[in-house]
């Protein structure tokens, strides 16, 4: 998985002074771990339909990167 991000240029010559990359994303039925469920048992006694499926999300969290 790639991505490309077209950023403006920063003019400053000092590493410490440029301000950080914020990204936010969100990647449907992936997981970045890898982890899977590859059984689930559901036992609902109040006669409530369950349905025994599951949903991978990956999203954004608090990460920051600098270029250099």
């Amino acid at each position: 998985m790639r991505a490309h991000f077209g950023l403006p240029s920063v003019e400053k010559e000092e590493v410490e002074g440029r301000p950080p990359i914020g990204v936010k994303f969100e990647i449907p039925y992936f997981t970045v771990s890898g982890i899977q469920v590859r059984y689930m048992k559901i036992i609902e006694k109040s006669g409530y339909q369950a349905l025994p499926w599951v949903r991978y999300i990956t999203q954004s969290g608090d990460y920051q990167l600098r270029t250099s």
